[in-house]
């Protein structure tokens, strides 16, 4: 995550393999020191920490250390490519590093709220919980993405615009936005999963069914454009240019083919403990409701990318007005010209973009599991 994610928003640099290795030797050896490290209690006894505490401390510490480090290294890269011959806003990578953190971090928390606050309301009314559990969920993450983009296109798109001559970020950005969007999705998805297991293991019953049903049609009939067509031709006109699908949205539709199933991940490790501790004797996810909202979200999973990728869907690029659009503009979905838009061919926003290699995709996947 340091390198890869906090050093390369920082300073544009990408990590080559050998800083990769050396960063995962000092993980290794912080993990192991703040493992072993002990506290004494005020009864005199002397406890270690946590497995949370130690990856909490673990993070703070490589976080102080190794990212002054990976500065450094990243300074002397540039010097040598004389890549400071560019003009290069560090103000707006250090904006753009803390945005980052703070959608990453503080949407953990927000969701983490959120999943207390179902459980909150679960006791009261669980059909009602299981309600506001999807809605509150979704709000937030479409909140923390509208947040990016408006970071984004402050810090990144327009100052790189080439009528714009003022200084800007280094490197390719955009390879930490759709990332930063992956990680919010599969924040809410977990959220979601895992506030419903943990309702039927305390207290059973089938309000998850239309739960999990009504994010399946409301996921599914965003990503195939079906609201999309509904907001241009029944919306006045403001809000269809308030609304206006741009290249965030479709990162955000996008991602949702890979950032769903990392919260699977953890529930298969529990069943897989609990079958060999208990073997048969009792249900591997507490109860067999449990075992029935697994199931369920996995089969809803698959069936909803399967329609988006099979499927035929209409277009919808005529309900809404791009012509207003600059040409680099990142809110364009469609290719622009002298002769206007063209429908059939994406816009310039979608052009070289790069492939996630191994390590970008630990980072979506670590933060998602570990937060289920």
């Amino acid at each position: 995550v340091v390198p890869k994610l906090f050093g390369f928003a920082l300073t544009g640099v990408n990590p080559s393999r050998r800083v990769m290795q050396c960063f995962m030797v000092l993980i290794v050896f912080i993990f192991a020191a703040w493992s072993m490290a002990s506290f004494r209690s005020a009864e005199g006894s002397f406890y270690t920490f946590s497995f949370f505490s130690t990856c909490v401390l673990s993070t703070a510490t490589i976080l102080i250390v190794g990212l002054p480090i990976f500065v450094f290294w990243s300074c002397i890269q540039m010097k040598k490519q004389r890549a400071n011959s560019r003009r290069v806003s560090w103000k707006r990578h250090a904006v753009w590093l803390l945005w980052l953190v703070f959608a990453g971090v503080g949407g953990w928390i927000l969701m983490y709220c959120v999943a207390l606050v179902y459980l909150f309301l679960s006791a009261w009314n669980k059909f009602a919980a299981s309600c506001a559990l999807l809605i509150i969920a979704t709000l937030c993450e479409n909140a923390f993405v509208k947040g990016t983009r408006f970071v984004y296109r402050k810090l990144v798109s327009r100052p790189r615009n080439p009528r714009c001559d003022s200084a800007r970020l280094n490197g390719d950005q955009r390879r930490l936005l759709d990332m930063s969007i992956q990680i919010l999705h599969s924040y809410k998805q977990s959220t979601v999963l895992i506030s419903l297991l943990a309702g039927e293991a305390v207290t059973p019953g089938y309000t998850w069914i239309f739960s999990l049903i009504l994010g399946f049609v409301m996921h599914t009939s965003e990503r195939v454009g079906i609201l999309t067509v509904l907001r241009g031709e029944f919306c006045p006109r403001w809000i269809r240019k308030r609304e206006r699908p741009d290249c965030f949205s479709e990162f955000q539709n996008q991602v949702r083919f890979t950032s769903g199933y990392p919260r699977f991940v953890p529930v298969i490790g529990v069943a897989a403990a609990r079958l060999i501790s208990f073997g048969g004797s009792k249900p591997i996810l507490f109860n067999d409701m449990c075992i029935a909202v697994f199931i369920t979200a996995i089969c809803l999973e698959v069936l909803g990318d399967l329609l988006v990728w099979k499927v035929h869907w209409p277009r919808w690029g005529h309900y809404y007005d791009f012509e207003g659009l600059d040409i680099f503009e990142m809110g364009h979905l469609f290719a622009a010209d002298s002769e206007g838009v063209h429908v059939d061919h994406v816009a310039l926003g979608f052009q070289g973009m790069r492939s996630h290699d191994v390590w970008f995709a630990a980072v979506v996947m670590a933060p998602a599991s570990y937060f289920s």
